[in-house]
């Protein structure tokens, strides 16, 4: 997962406005489902058999379009030094052609593993599997190095560090895949499987499978999806097909991403004083932005616009676009409703879709915390990043979404506007 410091930037630049979570989300998804796509047509070459094509859809087609995204290629230009509040520590200069960050940074960086590892100790050895695999990846993120923080200004540029960090191997990651493999709670064996992915699958996380999840958790569609891209990646398009079908019939559409969003909403992220407070946040918030989405590349594939021409594929997908349309997940949603343009019987029920579409990731980004460079480190900025990620984790993200929508179409219809107008927290 290593990052050069070019792409933290990238990270960072979307990291502080209010989509950040999504663009971030696809972004690693989308990279994943090439790679796991790239490796499923040679293996299909080699057996004669289809693999899943890693097409669908954009970054500019979920986001730039409807919610004005940031130019990011500004950000990766911008190599001025400038200067950001710290909480509790005042203004210091930041300089991104420097490979050390300011002290000040690193010791709100470093303080935020601190408190991470605190509480996770306390959270991993009491309560449920769930509660307890929560608090081992607060561990897990206590263990990482503080400067690997999307919100860090330098990165691993080093040949040594990145060897570094393709070698490390999280110490609390054996205690987690062990919490899983001996309660099989559907919640820990998950968070454990996404961790061993991200570490590259050390011993002992080939005790844990996939489709053993899928039998934990059978009515969850996330599972199916993951279980979907491994069978494809394998070269076995009868095995994926099956998983997406299976996936399509799934009751349960809640992003498994969200775990730790949901599992950390009672840490005391706004009782705590200004500077441990925007230490957690920050961890919190970063960790949140990392975590893996179910691969999208394979829905986006299943139901392209090809697929679908199949009556029995396009009533699979139909099916997947209201499983979708149910997630807590606004970037699921926003899939549902693409998948509900490519079936639409008219073209006006097509651009209805994509009009609402385009709204709700707008509407996210307009509600989220104003957060900017010389804002993200300060005790305002992580103040509102808190409040923000606390209501969303109680409310859920796509219902807080659509509640926002609600409120800007009702504003918009007063005031004679549109609600896709320019978000404030883009900035």
């Amino acid at each position: 997962m290593g990052l050069s410091k070019t792409a933290w930037r990238v990270v960072g630049a979307l990291v502080v406005v209010a989509l950040a979570v999504i663009a971030v989300h696809l972004w690693r998804s989308e990279e994943r489902s090439r790679l796991a796509a790239a490796e499923a047509t040679q293996a299909g070459s080699r057996s004669g058999t289809g693999a899943a094509k890693a097409g669908g859809l954009s970054i500019d087609e979920l986001i730039a379009r409807g919610s004005q995204a940031p130019d990011v290629q500004a950000a990766i230009d911008r190599a001025k030094p400038y200067q950001t509040e710290v909480c509790g520590r005042g203004t210091v200069t930041v300089d991104p052609a420097s490979d050390r960050n300011p002290p000040a940074i690193s010791e709100l960086l470093q303080r935020g593993g601190v408190l991470a590892g605190q509480m996770g100790t306390t959270m991993a050895t009491d309560g449920s599997p769930a509660r307890r695999a929560i608090g081992l990846r607060l561990l897990i993120a206590s263990e990482l190095d503080a400067a690997d923080s999307p919100f860090s200004p330098t990165g691993c540029e080093t040949e040594a560090c990145k060897e570094r960090r393709k070698r490390f191997v999280p110490p609390s990651l054996t205690r987690l895949v062990n919490l899983a493999r001996d309660s099989e709670n559907p919640l820990a064996y998950r968070q454990a499987l996404v961790m061993c992915d991200r570490f590259r699958g050390p011993a002992p996380c080939d005790t844990l499978t996939w489709l053993r999840y899928t039998e934990l958790a059978p009515d969850h569609l996330d599972g199916w999806l993951w279980l979907a891209q491994q069978r494809a990646t394998q070269g076995d398009a009868a095995g994926a097909q099956v998983a997406m079908t299976r996936a399509a019939a799934a009751r349960n559409s809640q992003a498994m991403l969200y775990d730790f969003r949901r599992g950390t909403a009672e840490l005391p992220l706004m009782q705590s004083d200004g500077f441990d407070r925007a230490a957690l946040t920050l961890l919190v918030y970063g960790v949140d932005a990392a975590e893996y989405f179910a691969p999208i590349g394979i829905v986006t594939s299943h139901c392209a616009a090809a697929a679908i021409r199949d009556p029995v594929r396009a009533a699979e997908c139909e099916q997947l676009g209201r499983r979708l349309n149910e997630s807590d997940a606004v970037l699921f949603v926003m899939i549902g409703h693409r998948i509900g343009e490519r079936l639409a019987r008219s073209p006006e029920a097509a651009k209805a879709l994509e009009r609402e579409r385009l709204e709700l990731g707008a509407a996210l980004t307009k509600a989220g915390p104003e957060m900017s460079e010389q804002s993200q480190f300060s005790c305002d900025g992580t103040r509102r990043a808190a409040e923000h990620l606390s209501r969303i984790a109680q409310e859920g993200e796509a219902a807080f979404a659509r509640r926002v929508l609600a409120e800007q179409r009702a504003k918009a219809g007063q005031a004679g506007t549109s609600p896709l107008a320019t978000p404030g927290a883009a900035r």
